[in-house]
């Protein structure tokens, strides 16, 4: 009996060496203004700080360097080393804040023949539209009608410096207090300054697999990062603001074509009612080697999130980077991948992504708008039916299925009972009865 338990419990941790092993561990630190020695990160440049955060996250020989900033404009850079444990990220902080000398190895890793896939993320235009239609649509508003639509280059915001997220680990987050040009552009001169944070990009990168306790509940794993992009009483320039983020993808690929697609999920124990994922995948023929951007068609306008103050997120279709060029020339793309960004070498794209539906009551309602998305590499996370759904299910089903079984045993038991005991009456009452003569 002895024995009987060892075996079990020899198997019992064989198997949770193999599922820890199968969804990974990643071991990840954080380091905000990664050894930055010059003025710029503790004071700041022109009414903005240089931030920059490393994230390192290693699985045995295999890293993933995140650097995250928002010199000049908001980007995510990801490298992925694979051969070497003790790669690292460099930073010629000189070289990065000198605008000549920018492209030219500003950022790089110790050894570039251990690279196997680095991607980017740039976030680089606001857009603002006056929803008068309550279409909840950008592309109704064309870009050169400047009476009812606002485009803010994000090269023109202010950052304040770079802070940890209290009691969370490896999050961090950028606050910007207010744009520059565009302030005195649509409101003059004498427009007051809004030093109080009203836009924001928190990040929070994971060692493992689970899911957000945040609404909308997306899955992560340890290949990746999620983000919140946040607008809080961000001052609105018409009645009915509206509000989309432009993005650009940046893929150190050939020329493959990226796709953004829809998958439905059965499963709605987490999001009810968001029965869809929208996935950006760079590529989409070898996706393992590839990134991907996720999200949920779901934004909140207010804090705390919940279903009440949910609305929509709707993507439109994939386009070139020629109008955002020299907005691209100053990330920290450019300074790691250089001019072959722009070359047949590398693949990038630009999209927009806008928030809000038909009805809702606009930015304005609240004046606060939220969204989450993940990036990272590999394959996007997919969502399963938790083991509770399959559990009630099971029960709903089940339960039924067992009373009908048990049933019709109990009626076939019960009518051969009867027959037996009439059988039985007959074969006594075939005898004859005392003082019956035979």
């Amino acid at each position: 009996m002895a024995a009987h338990r060892e075996a079990m419990a020899f198997v019992a941790t064989c198997l949770l060496v193999l599922i820890a092993t199968a969804s990974g561990k990643r071991t990840v630190t954080t380091k905000i203004n990664y050894k930055c020695d010059i003025p710029e990160c503790q004071t700041g440049y022109n009414g903005s700080f240089a931030n920059l955060v490393y994230v390192r996250a290693q699985e045995e020989s295999d890293v993933l360097h995140y650097a995250i900033s928002t010199i000049h404009i908001p980007t995510i850079l990801v490298i992925h080393t694979r051969g070497d444990a003790n790669s690292q990220l460099s930073v010629n902080w000189e070289k990065l804040m000198n605008e000549e000398e920018f492209n030219n190895d500003s950022i790089s890793v110790s050894d570039s023949s251990k690279v196997v896939y680095s991607y980017a993320l740039v976030f680089t235009k606001l857009h603002e539209y006056n929803d008068t239609s309550d279409a909840a649509s950008l592309s109704s508003y064309p870009v050169w009608n400047s009476t009812k639509r606002v485009v803010r280059d994000f090269n023109e915001f202010e950052w304040m410096e770079a802070s940890a997220v209290k009691g969370e680990e490896n999050s961090f987050v950028f606050n910007s207090t207010m744009w520059t040009n565009s302030t005195v552009n649509m409101l003059g001169q004498d427009a007051p300054r809004n030093y109080t944070p009203s836009l924001s990009f928190t990040f929070r990168v994971y060692a493992d697999q689970s899911r957000e306790t945040r609404l909308p509940h997306l899955l992560y794993n340890e290949n990746g990062t999620q983000f919140d992009f946040t607008l809080d009483n961000f001052t609105p320039a018409f009645s009915m603001s509206r509000f989309a983020l432009e993005l650009a993808v940046i893929s150190d690929s050939h020329k493959e074509e990226m796709s953004i697609k829809e998958t439905k999920s059965i499963d709605d124990e987490y999001t009810p009612g968001i029965f869809r994922v929208t996935n950006l995948v760079t590529r989409p023929k070898d996706p393992v080697d590839g990134a991907f951007i996720q999200w949920k068609p779901v934004s909140y306008q207010d804090s705390p999130r919940s279903r009440s103050v949910a609305t929509s997120v709707k993507s439109y279709e994939l386009g070139d980077t020629k109008n955002v060029t020299s907005l691209l020339k100053t990330s920290l793309a450019y300074a790691y991948f250089s001019d072959a960004m722009f070359t047949d070498s590398m693949n990038a794209i630009t999209t927009n992504i806008s928030f809000g539906l038909s009805k809702d009551g606009s930015y304005t309602k609240t004046n606060y708008t939220s969204w989450t998305a993940s990036v990272g590499y590999g394959n996007p996370p997919m969502d399963k039916v938790s083991l509770l759904v399959i559990g009630v299910i099971s029960a709903g089903l089940g339960i039924p299925v067992i009373i009908i079984i048990f049933g019709g045993l109990f009626v076939c038991i019960r009518k051969q009972r009867n027959k037996n005991y009439r059988q039985l009456q007959d074969v006594s009452s075939s005898y004859p009865q005392n003082g019956e003569s035979t």
